[in-house]
């Protein structure tokens, strides 16, 4: 009776190992999104500071024009 209440507490740990490093995946996966949007957030900005440099350069390029 004892071994088998041990084999059954043995699988019951083995069970939960396998769920914890199912967690464990999980984790490393949204983790690998996370930095997968951080640097398409960080590609998006520079997109951002290179139109605010076309729109100024448009802007001078305009303000030159209108001083002609």
């Amino acid at each position: 009776m004892l071994i088998a209440e041990v084999l059954i507490l043995d699988d019951e740990i083995l069970r939960l190992d396998s769920q914890f490093l199912t967690l464990d995946d999980e984790v490393l996966r949204l983790d690998d999104q996370s930095l997968t949007l951080d640097d398409e957030v960080l590609r998006l900005d520079r997109q951002s500071l290179t139109l605010d440099d076309e729109i100024l350069i448009l802007k001078n390029e305009l303000l030159t024009l209108n001083g002609q």
